[in-house]
């Protein structure tokens, strides 16, 4: 959580505006929220949460479950969005666009990749050491083919 939003966009520096604050987010709610809490507010970048309790509990020990109150439906991801959701749900904590993180930024990984989805998807597959200043990869050979090439896709397409 922490520092993870250096490389804010826009659309969030404007939300955050809202409670006229600025700089390096560590949580952003939008949306309903319901009986949420946190512990140490003081200690986090927040915005969205000014309603939210402190908690009462200090882990999770108890916690039986986090079922919602009423179903959701599935989803269908359409082809086309795939490698979006794919970025979003297993990358995107780890690259950002321009910014440093854990992996390094997605212009990167463009510049390497440019007109090769194919290669990069192979690579996300079985990935090697490229970069000393950064850690390597681990396999995401999990993931079926499909969904790499989706994500391979996306990634090379994305321009912020």
């Amino acid at each position: 959580m922490n520092n993870n939003g250096y490389d804010t966009l826009d659309e969030v520096k404007a939300y955050m505006l809202t409670e006229f604050r600025q700089g390096n987010q560590d949580i952003i709610r939008s949306g309903v929220s319901r009986d949420s809490c946190i512990i140490n507010r003081h200690k986090y970048v927040t915005v969205g949460i000014s309603d939210w309790d402190e908690c009462s509990f200090t882990n999770t020990h108890s916690i039986d479950n986090y079922i919602l109150d009423e179903p959701v439906a599935d989803r269908e991801i359409k082809g086309s969005e795939k490698g979006k959701i794919a970025y979003l749900g297993i990358y995107a904590g780890c690259h950002t666009y321009t910014g440093r993180m854990i992996g390094p930024p997605v212009q990167i990984i463009q510049a390497l990749y440019m007109g090769n989805p194919e290669g990069l998807a192979e690579f996300i597959a079985n990935p090697t050491k490229k970069r000393e200043d950064y850690p390597q990869l681990p396999p995401q050979n999990y993931l079926d083919e499909e969904p790499r090439l989706a994500v391979a896709k996306y990634i090379l397409s994305v321009t912020r």
